[in-house]
This record gives C-alpha cells, structure tokens and sequence, in this order.
C-alpha cells in the first residue's frame, strides 16, 4: 500500500501479520507484528 506519505508492506510470516512501514520523507522503517493468523493464510 502506498500513500503520499508512507509505503507499507505487508506479510503473513509464520503465522504473524507484519507491516514493514517505511517513512517516504525521511526514510525510517518501522516494523509492526501483530500474532493470532494461522499459519496457513494465503500471502499478502
């Protein structure tokens, strides 16, 4: 997903739901986890 501001990628990765959030005007990357998918979800 992309927006003017950030682009986020998201993953099923083992089982967790992760959103690589990257900062367009400086660069940062933040990493959010979230648990509680089964392991067998379909990648995003």
């Amino acid at each position: 997903m992309v927006t003017n501001d950030f682009i986020v990628d998201i993953a099923n990765v083992d089982g967790q739901l992760r959103l690589n959030v990257t900062d367009r005007k400086t660069g940062q990357i933040s990493t959010i986890d979230v648990s509680g998918l089964q392991n067998n979800a379909t990648n995003f």
